[in-house]
């Protein structure tokens, strides 16, 4: 069973590494959304009032890409996070962790003193789980909490690696995760709809093949529905699919409902069509959004839900017009008095963006919505995998 941080007492001089989620999407070079930051912050203010020297560990995108490793440095976005939360105005950077200078200055710092380490995944033995560098990175720390549920199902050395050698804890909020998301599996209330969107499917197979015998009704939308629609043998024209072949019990079933009508790209001219007329197209065109037909259902299904899990935009939500059907679905949502549960990097900055307007028109929001941290954690928690980072912590001394 995972400790909780709450159970730690006065930690007046104690180090505690914290592994957090800072991997933002950037626009311009500065995170579109604090989200993930915000609901870190629980954990990280209790930590400052038992005293304790907090050391922040997170990584930021693919920094082993050609060319990425400089505009991935958390050096550029120390000013942004102190400016977050008074906890964090006197925020420390530290490029090198396992340097004279970084011990020395983290060794003379004041209790209650915040610092955060360069990306952690400047160093290649991070993803390779490297046993030697979590023992290395363990040495800057007395304690470890795990505050970071998205990164949970990673089996890298700055979860997995340092609660073998530091007595280690849960954080506030990966706890709530594993709770609230752990209610949904033994407890779920229905009728239950699952939304499932986004371009891939290869990553939703488990969860699809899980929650058909427990939803009530799954829509896909986005490009996961247009791998759908070509396995069913239907035109999709140069529409983003996976070359993947998908078994007859997730295209016969019968509550995986795909899009009754799409809107389409084509010649420059944006279209709502049948999906049954979509094979009598002539020329190219793209799939980029679920049509109207296709949303009200999703709406009407909302209604009468009591339970709701969304995840993955159901349309190329970038760029309008193709935006209006993940639109429709973020307002019933919103308007809906039920359990709602979503997550995934993009789900959140839609669904954010969405909710930001709507609020600032006087709309209230749903209170019975979750926003989980995690993209492919929560797609693995809710597919009956035992996450590695919370074993981790379990087994920890």
């Amino acid at each position: 069973m995972m400790k909780s941080v709450k159970i730690l007492k006065n930690l007046k001089n104690k180090r505690a590494l914290v592994r957090v989620d800072f991997n933002f999407t950037l626009r311009n070079g500065l995170p579109l959304d604090s989200f993930r930051l915000k609901a870190s912050l629980p954990t990280l203010k209790l930590l400052a009032q038992k005293k304790a020297k907090v050391i922040l560990i997170s990584h930021l995108g693919k920094p082993e890409k050609e060319g990425e490793k400089k505009k991935l440095s958390f050096k550029n976005l120390i000013s942004w996070l102190a400016r977050q939360d008074k906890i964090l105005k006197s925020l420390q950077f530290i490029e090198n962790p396992f340097s004279e200078r970084a011990i020395s200055q983290i060794h003379q710092a004041k209790s209650g003193s915040f610092f955060l380490l360069e990306n952690i995944r400047f160093w290649p033995e991070e993803k390779q789980n490297n046993f030697a560098f979590s023992k290395k990175l363990s040495k800057l720390g007395d304690i470890y909490v795990n505050e970071a549920f998205s990164v949970c199902h990673r089996k890298h050395s700055s979860i997995v690696g340092l609660p073998k050698f530091l007595p280690s804890y849960a954080g506030i909020r990966l706890q709530e995760e594993i709770t609230t998301l752990r209610n949904v599996l033994e407890k779920p209330k229905h009728p239950f709809v699952l939304i499932s969107g986004g371009a891939k499917i290869s990553t939703k197979i488990e969860l699809l093949r899980g929650f058909k015998r427990i939803a009530d009704f799954i829509f896909i939308g986005g490009g996961i529905a247009n791998t759908f629609l070509f396995n069913k043998g239907i035109n999709v024209g140069s529409s983003f699919k996976e070359e993947i072949s998908l078994d007859s019990s997730l295209l016969k079933q019968k509550n995986i409902i795909i899009p009754f009508d799409v809107v389409i790209l084509q010649k420059d001219k944006v279209r709502n069509i049948k999906v049954k007329d979509v094979n009598s197209l002539k020329g190219d065109f793209k799939i980029l959004d679920i049509g109207k037909e296709s949303v009200d259902f999703i709406v009407e299904a909302i209604k009468k839900a009591k339970m709701i899990i969304w995840n993955g935009p159901l349309g190329y939500f970038e760029k309008k017009p193709f935006d209006k059907g993940t639109k429709k679905i973020i307002q019933a949502l919103l308007q809906t008095k039920s359990k709602v549960i979503l997550g995934g990097g993009e789900t959140i900055v839609c669904f954010n963006q969405v909710r930001d307007n709507l609020v600032k028109n006087l709309v209230k929001a749903n209170p019975n919505i979750f926003i989980s941290t995690g993209g492919g954690a929560m797609l693995e928690f809710l597919s009956g995998k035992r996450l590695c980072g919370v074993k981790a912590l379990e087994n920890s001394r």
